[in-house]
C-alpha cells in the first residue's frame, strides 16, 4: 500500500520523494528475485507469483486513460441494449487495416528502447571489467599501498557516475552509505568533491579520474630505491601507456551513460505513437462494443465479459508495450525492471578487492611440468611426448654464440657540464644496466 502510494503522489499530484538506502536495497533484492523467475521460466511462477513486476500494474492501476476506454465501452454497451439501432456496427475490416500500422509503430519503438536498454546494460558490464583491469595492472607493477588507492579511485569513478547521472540514487541515499560500508573515500578526498557537487552531473567523477591520472604520473617518475638510494624507473612506458588507457576508457564509458541520458529518442517520434494509441484505442471500445450480440436474450448477456476480456487484451498489448517502452528508455529509475546499480557497484568492489588479494603461486619446476604435460590426454599423431628430464630437453638445443659489447659511458662527454644531474642519471642508468643484465647493451643500441 505504501508503493503504490507513493507512486500514484509521483505519477499523480507529481510529487518526488527521496527513496531511502533501505527502500533501494528492498527494490534490488526484488530486482534480482525476477531475474531468477526470467531464469526458471515457470509458467505459474511468472503469471501470477510477481505481479508486482508485470505490466497489469501499470496499465490498469496507474493509467487512468485505460479505465476511460473501458468505461466507454460500458455506456456503449449500455446503449446497444436499450435501443439495438442506434450505434451501427463499425467495419472490423478497417480497424485491424488500422491496428496492423500501429502495432508496427509500436513494435518498432520497443525494439528500438529494448536495444538502447541492452546497449546501456553492456556499457554497464564493460565499466566493471575496466576497473578489474585497473586493479591487475596496479598489482603487478604497483607498492601495495598504490594498488589499493588506486582501487579505491576506480570504484569511486565507477559510483559516482550513478550518481551524478540518476535522480534517484543521490548523495544521501546512495553515496554515504555506500562510501561508510566500502571506505572509497576519505574525508579530506569527500571535502572536495562535496565542493564541487557530488549531485552535479559527471564533474565528480571526472575529478577523480585525474586523481588516478596523477597517481599514475607521480609513481611513474621516480622513488627511492630502499638499498642503494639510486633512482629507478618504477613504471616502464609501455605500462604507462597500458594503465593510462584503461582509465581513459572508464571514463568513456562512464562518459557514454550520460550520453543515453541526454539523447532519448525525438519528442515528435513519441508524440506520434502516444497520439496514434489514444486515437485508436476508443475506436476499438466502439468497434468491439457495437459488433457484439445485441438481442436480449439470456444467452446474450455472456457476450459483455467475453467482449470486455477483447477489449483488455487490446489495451494491455498498445498501452502494455508503451509503458514498457518508457522503462526501458531510462534503466537507472526506482523501477523493478530497471538495471542493478547496487549489484553492479558492490560486484565491482568486491571482484577488484578479491584480485588485490590474490596469491602467488611458486613454481613446480621443469620437471614436474613436463611430467604434467605428458599426463594429458594425447595430441594427436605426429606430435610425440615432451622429454621428461630437462637437462634433455635442453641438451638438444645450442645455445648460439652471442658477442656481448662492451658499454662505456663516452656518450656522456656530449652532455654539457652545467647539467649535472642528468650526466649522474645516466652514468647510474649505466651501471644498473651492467650489473643486471649483461645482454642488455644489445637491446639498449
Amino acid at each position: 500500500f505504501f508503493k503504490m502510494k507513493q507512486r500514484i503522489r509521483k505519477t499523480i499530484i507529481q510529487v518526488d520523494e527521496e527513496l531511502s538506502y533501505d527502500a533501494l536495497k528492498e527494490i534490488e533484492l526484488e530486482r534480482r528475485d525476477l531475474l531468477r523467475a526470467v531464469k526458471s521460466f515457470d509458467t505459474i511462477n511468472i503469471l501470477f507469483k510477481h505481479l508486482s513486476g508485470t505490466v497489469l500494474k501499470q496499465v490498469f492501476l496507474y493509467s487512468i486513460y485505460s479505465w476511460l476506454n473501458i468505461f466507454l465501452f460500458g455506456v456503449l454497451r449500455y446503449i446497444a441494449r436499450a435501443s439495438p439501432k442506434t450505434l451501427p456496427p463499425l467495419n472490423t475490416t478497417i480497424v485491424s487495416i488500422l491496428g496492423a500500422f500501429i502495432s508496427f509503430f509500436v513494435i518498432f519503438y520497443t525494439n528500438q528502447m529494448f536495444s538502447r536498454f541492452t546497449a546501456q546494460y553492456d556499457n554497464s558490464t564493460k565499466i566493471i571489467g575496466k576497473i578489474v583491469n585497473i586493479c591487475l595492472l596496479s598489482k603487478s607493477y604497483f607498492s601495495t599501498a598504490d594498488t589499493w588507492r588506486m582501487m579505491r579511485y576506480a570504484n569511486a569513478v565507477h559510483l559516482l557516475g550513478y550518481i551524478g547521472l540518476s535522480d534517484v540514487y543521490t548523495d544521501t541515499n546512495t553515496f554515504k552509505p555506500i562510501n561508510h560500508i566500502q571506505k572509497l573515500l576519505n574525508n579530506e578526498e569527500i571535502k572536495r568533491l562535496e565542493e564541487i557537487g557530488l549531485d552535479n552531473g559527471g564533474n565528480c567523477f571526472r575529478e577523480v579520474v585525474c586523481w588516478m591520472l596523477d597517481l599514475l604520473s607521480n609513481r611513474s617518475k621516480e622513488v627511492e630505491d630502499e638499498n642503494s638510494s639510486l633512482s629507478l624507473s618504477l613504471v616502464s612506458s609501455q605500462l604507462y601507456y597500458m594503465l593510462t588507457d584503461e582509465i581513459l576508457q572508464l571514463r568513456g564509458f562512464v562518459t557514454l551513460l550520460f550520453f543515453f541520458e541526454d539523447q532519448p529518442l525525438p519528442f515528435v517520434y513519441l508524440h506520434s505513437l502516444v497520439l496514434s494509441i489514444s486515437m485508436f484505442l476508443p475506436i476499438c471500445s466502439y468497434a468491439v462494443a457495437t459488433n457484439l450480440f445485441t438481442v436480449p436474450t439470456a444467452e446474450s448477456y455472456l457476450y459483455e465479459p467475453l467482449g470486455l476480456f477483447v477489449l483488455c487484451l487490446i489495451i494491455i498489448f498498445f498501452e502494455g508495450l508503451k509503458c514498457i517502452s518508457h522503462q526501458l528508455m531510462d534503466p537507472y529509475g526506482d523501477d523493478v525492471h530497471d538495471l542493478s546499480v547496487f549489484h553492479y557497484v558492490n560486484s565491482a568492489i568486491l571482484s577488484s578487492r578479491r584480485v588485490l588479494s590474490s596469491r602467488k603461486m611458486a613454481s613446480q619446476g621443469a620437471q614436474n611440468e613436463m611430467k604434467m604435460e605428458n599426463d594429458r590426454p594425447s595430441k594427436g599423431q605426429g606430435y610425440g611426448d615432451v622429454p621428461t628430464a630437462y637437462s634433455d630437453f635442453v641438451s638438444t638445443k645450442k645455445s648460439p654464440q652471442v658477442e656481448v659489447p662492451v658499454m662505456d659511458d663516452s656518450y656522456l662527454d656530449d652532455v654539457p657540464n652545467q647539467n649535472n644531474h642528468v650526466r649522474e642519471a645516466l652514468s647510474t642508468r649505466s651501471l644498473l644496466v651492467k650489473q643486471s643484465d649483461p645482454y642488455a647493451p644489445l637491446r639498449m643500441n
